[in-house]
């Protein structure tokens, strides 16, 4: 049982509080004041990863180094800050970003799992797929489709 606890207690995903995504939104919204718009636009908010504009578009806050990636156990951890965060729009940095981080740590899992002795987990179970040239009558006799 120590070993299954590795896996529930150290990786557990740690989300960002209220307080640090409404900090962070500010930091992006002050980058948008000018001298044309000193209150500043929505519209010209930019993605923090790539500089694009994203203004209504979807975005999401991310943890700038991944939170799973972190060795310590979550209550021995820092508390996180609007430094920790970024604000990247979902079509451009987020989506690429996340696929990255989760093949990673699918494979630090996998990795974790074999050194802790434990086996690999199961694939998913196959079915025995539905393009196929048989049919099953409902008298139980099985015929060639056509």
């Amino acid at each position: 049982m120590v070993k299954q606890s590795y896996f529930t207690d150290q990786h557990k995903r740690v989300e960002i509080p209220e307080k640090v995504c409404q900090d962070v939104f500010k930091r992006v919204y002050d980058r948008t004041r000018t001298a044309r718009r000193p209150e500043g636009d929505l519209l010209f908010m930019r993605c923090e990863g790539c500089g694009e504009v994203i203004g209504t578009k979807k975005a999401q806050f991310d943890h700038t180094h991944p939170e799973v990636f972190n060795s310590m156990h979550p209550n021995e951890r820092p508390p996180i800050t609007a430094k920790d965060v970024k604000r990247l729009g979902q079509e451009c940095c987020h989506g690429e970003k996340s696929k990255k981080e989760v093949k990673a740590r699918n494979k630090a899992d996998r990795l974790a799992r074999s050194v802790a002795g434990l086996p690999p987990r199961k694939g998913k179970i196959k079915g025995r797929g539905w393009n196929t040239q048989w049919k099953k009558k409902v008298n139980g006799d099985v015929v060639r489709k056509g």
